[in-house]
């Protein structure tokens, strides 16, 4: 069933698609984020993303999610090198002096509504202030199947020339009635400098911010990206369990816990923040990625939920 409702902002349309177990809204003008993501707990709807409460606003910041495009996550100065040129970005965090979460989470898509899935599309070459020096496409599409939720994503190289990519996406979990656990496995986490930018390749885990037994995600300021993620979370609730599970394309995982809403990002992304400028550096294993012509590089990403018997 195609639903469709209107925002106040210059009446967007809001594409919606549900089945039995999932509603998903999104927003077109504004990157194809989602606004609402809702599972059906015990009968009832209940919000498992943080839900947009203002779509009077320019950007997806505060919506349920966004996507991180073509890079994921910070570059410092909005500077990096790449084939022996030097490249400057946008600053579009002054606080911080970063380039930021890419530049496609709050541009027009077309978006397609199937009725079970939405097919959402981006061309960078209709903007000619896009904030990277090279050219590429986009598809990504959701869909609904029985009780999973899932995420293909699709970035081309649409240039004459390689160029550095990556992908993630943003999404922002609600506590609920109280913080849930988490459970995860990698291999090495990235400590980083006053702007949340490492500076050196990852090292061992702390016990203090180490998932790989399930651990109540309270007050332990987890901001921090993981190496070496297997691709699998659980996320526990009272009354549900969320199993998350990505491609292997998605070498890394972020956590953030201290969003001011209280909610809980939880990040697949394929990179390192500041890969570019790390791989440049020599450090390994930042899920780095270089595309060449016409070369894609892509991606799934899948929410299952459980309802804990009573």
């Amino acid at each position: 069933m195609k639903n469709r409702t209107f925002s106040s902002r210059l009446f967007t349309v809001i594409e919606t698609i549900e089945n039995d177990h999932w509603r998903l809204s999104l927003h077109p003008q504004l990157g194809a984020s989602p606004t609402a993501l809702q599972a059906k707990i015990g009968g009832v709807w209940q919000d498992i993303l943080r839900p947009t409460t203002d779509f009077a606003v320019s950007n997806s910041s505060k919506f349920s999610s966004y996507t991180l495009a073509p890079w994921s996550n910070r570059i410092p100065n909005g500077q990096f090198s790449f084939a022996n040129a030097q490249h400057q970005l946008k600053i579009n965090s002054p606080k911080e002096q970063t380039a930021r979460h890419g530049d496609v989470q709050d541009r027009v898509w077309q978006v397609f509504n199937h009725g079970s899935s939405l097919e959402c599309h981006f061309d960078s070459g209709l903007y000619p202030d896009i904030n990277f020096p090279f050219p590429f496409s986009m598809t990504m599409t959701h869909t609904l199947k029985g009780s999973i939720y899932r995420t293909r994503i699709r970035l081309e190289n649409t240039g004459a020339t390689a160029m550095p990519a990556g992908f993630g996406i943003h999404p922002y979990f609600l506590r609920r009635m109280a913080a849930p656990s988490l459970q995860f496995q990698a291999d090495a986490i990235y400590l980083t400098d006053s702007s949340n930018v490492p500076t050196k390749g990852a090292t061992s885990i702390p016990q203090r911010f180490d998932f790989s037994t399930p651990k109540p995600l309270d007050d332990l300021g987890v901001d921090h990206v993981y190496q070496g993620w297997d691709g699998k979370a659980v996320l526990t609730w009272q009354d549900a369990v969320l199993y998350l599970e990505a491609s292997e394309v998605f070498s890394h995982f972020v956590v953030f816990t201290g969003a001011p809403d209280q909610s809980i990002a939880l990040e697949p992304i394929t990179h390192a923040t500041n890969a570019f400028n790390l791989a440049v550096a020599g450090v390994q294993n930042t899920g780095h990625q270089i595309l060449e012509p016409n070369q894609v590089l892509s991606g799934e990403i899948c929410f299952r939920l459980e309802q804990t018997p009573e």
